[in-house]
């Protein structure tokens, strides 16, 4: 069932209102610009963004109501929330703990069709296996 909901005629007090400046004083990157390059503003000023006034109103389905083939793609098991938590434990620490240093996809090792992490080629007393457990 679909309908129709006009935001004109009850819209939120925050949209009336301009946002008020922060505390803090820190410059936008853009401001720089603006000093560099006048018409910089001008273009600013000019890009605006604006929403309907009439949008569709859709009903969800409650998470019961989805078949389990459905479910099974959008919701993972626990069993496999704790696994996935485990796994990604393991790459981050093999990256010390920094996402700078997070590897991308060209630097995984390509195994059984999959990309995989290389610290899951290495064993705890850092030699390099020929296999890995799966």
């Amino acid at each position: 069932m679909e309908s129709s909901y006009d935001i004109q005629s009850d819209p939120p007090s925050s949209l009336n209102s301009p946002p008020t400046p922060s505390s803090s004083k820190r410059s936008h990157p853009s401001s720089n610009l603006a000093d560099e390059n006048p018409s910089h503003v001008e273009f600013l000023k000019s890009k605006r963004i604006s929403f309907s006034t009439a949008v569709s109103v859709l009903p969800i389905p409650l998470r019961t109501e989805y078949s389990t083939r459905a479910s099974s793609l959008m919701w993972s098991s626990a069993s496999s929330l704790w696994e996935n938590a485990a796994r990604n434990a393991l790459e981050f620490g093999a990256e010390g703990w920094n996402w700078k240093e997070c590897l991308e996809d060209e630097r995984m090792i390509y195994w059984r069709n999959e990309k995989v992490h290389p610290v899951h080629f290495i064993n705890s007393a850092g030699n390099e296996h020929v296999g890995m457990e799966g």
